[in-house]
Parts: structure tokens; C-alpha cells; sequence
């Protein structure tokens, strides 16, 4: 079974090497990564928030600003309070938030909220 970074890195791979344009707009904010406390910190000062979905694909669609895609792996994978909060708060903003589990999933949610039948 593959880890939660090993899922992204495919779903990206995947995104970046789509014929259309829009899929490849896809980015990830890095507030998963580990760093030091001071890095923390001043990320934190510069505005880093907790529980902000892993992707984001700034492309309106079916009514919807953008699309969020929070990313977990196959199994195993559960969303924190904070997270679940926040893609709440997302969804009552305008924007479609999906729970991905595993690239596959996320690639699927995609093509759907594109219109891709590709």
C-alpha cells in the first residue's frame, strides 16, 4: 500500500502530464511538510493555516470558485476535526471539497467536476 505522499506524488505526476490545461493548474500548499519550530512558526506569522485541504485547483466549475481536494491514502487515512472544519467552511464559501482516498479517487473527482470523459 502506497503512503499519503507517494499518492500525491502520482496524482500530480498525473495532473502535470494531462492534456488539458485546466487539470494541470492543479498545486499543493506545503503545510504538511515537517520543518523546524522557527520555520513553523514563521509560516504560521505569514499566514499558514491548519486543516487547509493538501490541493487546490483554481479552475470555477459546475457553479464552484475552485475545487479543493484533501488527499489521504488508500486505508487508514482520517480527517481531524480541524480539517473537517475547514472544508465545511470551504464548501459554505463556494468552493467543491472532496476527501480523496488514494490518487485514483482524487483523478476520478477531477475528471467529474471538469467534465473530463477522456
Amino acid at each position: 500500500m502506497l503512503t499519503e505522499h507517494e499518492e500525491q506524488v502520482n496524482l500530480i505526476n498525473w495532473c502535470d502530464s494531462h492534456h488539458d490545461y485546466r487539470v494541470r493548474s492543479i498545486y499543493a500548499h506545503m503545510n504538511g511538510v515537517r520543518t523546524t519550530i522557527g520555520a513553523a512558526m514563521k509560516a504560521k506569522a505569514e499566514g499558514a493555516r491548519a486543516g487547509i485541504p493538501d490541493l487546490f485547483l483554481p479552475i470555477g466549475s459546475k457553479g464552484f470558485f475552485g475545487m479543493y481536494i484533501e488527499l489521504k491514502r488508500i486505508k487508514g487515512g482520517t480527517l481531524s476535526t480541524v480539517q473537517k472544519e475547514r472544508m465545511f467552511a470551504l464548501s459554505q464559501s463556494g468552493y467543491e471539497c472532496v476527501r480523496a482516498n488514494g490518487a485514483e479517487e482524487a483523478k476520478l473527482a477531477i475528471k467529474e467536476y471538469l467534465n473530463i470523459y477522456v
